[in-house]
């Protein structure tokens, strides 16, 4: 949970039922205790979740760690397949000689 404000207070992260606005509910429990609301199909939410305000999608991979990777990933390949070629010279070279 990223927070884009530094002015939250703790009453604006706290969860409340969205019928009757109860505060500190506990996730645990199915209906609200204060006007039974499913909470399961309406899960409490806090003020700033519905506001914008804290964003709770996970965060993006970072642009430079991706492509980073990729580059790694294709310096692998590209060294096992030169690998590959080169013990596959060899063993061409090998017979050849063995055979003459």
């Amino acid at each position: 949970m990223r927070l884009r404000a530094s002015s939250l207070g703790h009453r604006h992260l706290t969860p409340r039922c969205l019928a009757c606005g109860r505060a500190a509910l506990d996730r645990q429990v199915d209906a609200c205790p204060g006007c039974g609301e499913d909470l399961v199909a309406r899960p409490p939410r806090c003020y700033a979740e519905m506001e914008g305000l804290v964003d709770l999608s996970p965060p993006q991979p970072d642009a430079f760690r991706s492509w980073r990777e990729t580059v790694t990933m294709e310096r692998w390949l590209v060294t096992a397949f030169t690998a590959a070629v080169l013990v596959a010279f060899g063993l061409h070279a090998l017979m050849v000689a063995v055979g003459d």
